[in-house]
């Protein structure tokens, strides 16, 4: 193959696509997609994905090394429930683990400039125990893969949008909420919720919820079993004994919207 070489050279860029990239990217999808599984991308396909981004506050970014393509991600900015922002890698293709590993942070980075609240990809076959992913959640089919990037925000406007619900059910009480290093304190008190930073120290009767952020990912994501997150002290719960009445409140703020959609359900 003249345009796709097994290896990369350290020389590696990420820049941005070229209308001239096209036959060396088909090139590139015929050699990295024979391994497995897949529908065919054509010249077609390809113009309309990348005419599609554009519409999506997308970018398209090629991976080189010497001239010669050797990679290639799509990321398209696409709203949610809640009006939530997600940035969705709906093509990723690399020749290698060096690239697959610079597009994935390019796309990272991309997604942070335009203030998603999380990333979501379906990493190609054989990619998706790679280290770079070790605190990417994966989905029930075990290839998509999701990592929040937003804690506080994420947790705020999820917090706005159920704000019925935790008028109706916790009135008069007040969370913390410690992922990782970062401390949310939010207040039903009144006729509105309240949510702002947290002291390291719960005050007077705070509910203090802790867990990593992997852990509060898989429960925004509905992939997390808030029981047995409980009882395998994943999720700690301190200032209270009713801990079901903390569990209403998580399932309360998880995201039942799809979230990803692959290229084969958007044709």
């Amino acid at each position: 193959m003249s345009q796709v070489k097994l290896f990369a050279s350290c020389n590696l860029t990420i820049r941005n696509y070229r209308p001239e990239d096209l036959p060396h990217i088909l090139e590139l999808a015929d050699y990295t997609l024979a391994q497995g599984p897949h529908f065919v991308r054509d010249e077609g396909l390809l113009k309309h994905l990348i005419r599609y981004s554009h519409t999506r506050e997308g970018r398209v970014f090629v991976a080189t090394a010497h001239d010669e393509i050797k990679g290639l991600a799509i990321v398209l900015i696409e709203l949610g429930e809640h009006g939530l922002r997600f940035g969705n890698i709906v093509e990723l293709e690399a020749i290698d683990v060096p690239t697959f590993h610079a597009l994935i942070q390019a796309c990272h980075k991309y997604s942070i400039s335009m203030d998603v609240d999380a990333i979501i990809t379906a990493p190609p076959p054989g990619i998706t125990s790679n280290s770079i992913l070790n605190d990417w959640l994966p989905f029930e089919t075990g290839v998509m893969m999701g990592r929040i990037l937003s804690f506080p925000f994420l947790l705020e406007e999820l917090l706005r949008a159920n704000e019925r619900e935790m008028q109706k059910h916790f009135l008069g009480k007040s969370f913390v909420f410690r992922v990782d290093d970062e401390c949310v304190k939010v207040e039903s008190t009144g006729d509105k919720v309240t949510i702002g930073k947290a002291n390291a120290e719960p005050e007077g009767n705070d509910i203090v919820l802790t867990m990593s952020h992997q852990a509060f990912s898989k429960i925004i994501l509905c992939r997390a079993n808030l029981l047995k997150a409980w009882l395998t002290r994943k999720v700690k719960i301190k200032g209270t004994r009713n801990v079901f009445s903390v569990f209403r409140l998580l399932g309360i703020l998880r995201l039942t919207d799809r979230v990803y959609v692959s290229n084969a359900d958007r044709l």
